[in-house]
């Protein structure tokens, strides 16, 4: 089974003023596009990886190969990426804002540890933030 670059869920202009059709364009179709074909130039050349799922290969990417690891955790990435946001944005309420605030001091602060933590990551800088209690792989914000 080749992966296939998943279609956006909304159009590529959705999300103007905040992030340009031009750059939707350039991303999924180009960026995105490159990790899926990657990833899939790297499955062909390990048998063992020929028909599983994006998620059964995540499920052991620690002992993948650096052209499937780095490739497949973009491919899955950027779909993700892509299917959190949505137009207008919004700020943390609740809990979450609670959290932040006890956590990092403010939004203002998270942003600012989490591009320093993310510019330091493979690919372009862009990292899921998440909250786990065990069997976390990501390394953490903080640590």
């Amino acid at each position: 089974m080749a992966f296939e670059l998943p279609p956006l869920p909304y159009d590529y202009d959705a999300l103007e003023p905040t992030i340009s059709k031009e750059t939707m364009t350039f991303h999924h179709d180009k960026h995105h596009k490159a990790y899926t074909d990657k990833l899939n130039e790297g499955v062909e050349k390990d048998p063992a990886l020929q028909g599983k799922t994006i998620e059964d290969i995540l499920a052991s990417i620690s002992s993948q190969p650096p052209l499937v690891r780095n490739n497949g955790g973009g491919y899955w990435n950027h779909d993700f990426f892509w299917k959190s946001m949505k137009q207008g944005g919004g700020q943390p309420s609740g809990a979450l804002a609670e959290a932040i605030e006890s956590t990092f001091g403010g939004l203002d602060k998270l942003k600012e540890e989490f591009n320093t933590k993310g510019a330091g990551q493979f690919g372009s800088g862009w990292r899921p933030a998440g909250r786990c209690s065990r069997g976390c792989s990501a390394p953490p914000i903080r640590g």
